[in-house]
């Protein structure tokens, strides 16, 4: 979601401009919301890279606040079963995000791993 506008689906955040493109503007605010499935008790990784301001939070405890344009790392360790993933920021120049999962290795956040009933 971005100020204001209806939610909309995202199916990939593998290109760093995607937010662009799905129509957030300099300065705006906007929040992903999904969820995910994780197979077994672990500990799994995000990996963020933006040039704006974000926070990531799983079942609504933040892991990370990135602001530089630099790979942001947080292990998280989680249960079995069904977590919900947020990141919300504001947009700046050039409304660069990357968000990866995994556990081992990472892959770009989407639709293939993550879901929105709302959408």
């Amino acid at each position: 979601s971005r100020d204001g506008a209806p939610p909309a689906a995202i199916e990939r955040t593998f290109e760093p401009g995607w937010l662009e493109k799905a129509g957030v503007e300099k300065g705006a605010r906007f929040e992903l919301t999904g969820h995910f499935d994780v197979p077994a008790d672990d500990l799994y990784q995000f990996q963020v890279r933006t040039d704006g301001a974000v926070a990531l939070r799983v079942d609504g405890v933040e892991l990370l606040s990135a602001a530089e344009s630099r790979w942001e790392l947080a292990p998280v360790s989680l249960g079995k079963g069904m977590h919900l993933l947020t990141v919300s920021g504001s947009a700046e120049d050039a409304r660069r995000l990357q968000v990866r999962f995994g556990g081992p290795g990472a892959l770009s956040v989407g639709a293939r791993q993550f879901r929105h009933p709302a959408v």
